[in-house]
């Protein structure tokens, strides 16, 4: 995994995940990306063999607690479809080296990491499958509440969080 320090450097990595044809397309718009790019302590990409895998990045909330895999893709390439059969296949970029990789930054940094995604459907059980392939020494754990990311009124900024401690610093919705 590499840590991007410019924007500019995954401006084509942006726009083949925005023209990718899922429904969290538009969080990847390069114009986004830059808007927000000050707020990122660490952006990563993965390839093998010069062939971009995933990327997302670590984005400071407060002075105590960071969300990892912020922006997280998986490109087209390397994403198996129906989550039930490829559930393994379809995380284990994120679960075996971004989440890793990305909290032991934030613990060497004194932050809290969290992951977090939306309410917008439900995915209790899918974030719950989630957690069953992260390492457990980070004691990864779905708090209760939602909470907010964002801006209130809008649903999407409703979140699942999960962390390595019982509670968060995060606004609850």
């Amino acid at each position: 995994m590499k840590n991007i320090y410019h924007v500019e450097d995954i401006k084509e990595l942006c726009e083949q995940a925005t023209n990718d044809n899922h429904r969290n397309a538009e969080n990847y718009e390069y114009n986004k990306i830059k808007k927000r790019w000050d707020k990122y302590l660490q952006f990563h990409v993965l390839k093998d063999d010069g062939v971009p895998i995933a990327m997302g990045g670590i984005t400071k909330f407060n002075d105590k607690t960071v969300r990892i895999c912020d922006r997280y893709c998986t490109f087209r390439s390397h994403r198996r479809f129906g989550i039930n059969k490829f559930i393994k296949k379809n995380i284990r970029f994120c679960a075996d080296q971004f989440v890793p990789q990305q909290t032991q930054w934030a613990i060497e940094n004194n932050f809290q990491p969290f992951i977090s995604m939306s309410a917008e459907v439900d995915k209790t059980y899918s974030i719950e499958r989630f957690i069953e392939y992260l390492d457990p020494r980070y004691r990864y754990r779905l708090l209760p509440d939602l909470y907010l990311t964002c801006n209130r009124k809008n649903i999407k900024c409703h979140q699942h969080i999960i962390t390595n401690k019982d509670t968060i610093e995060l606004p609850r919705v």
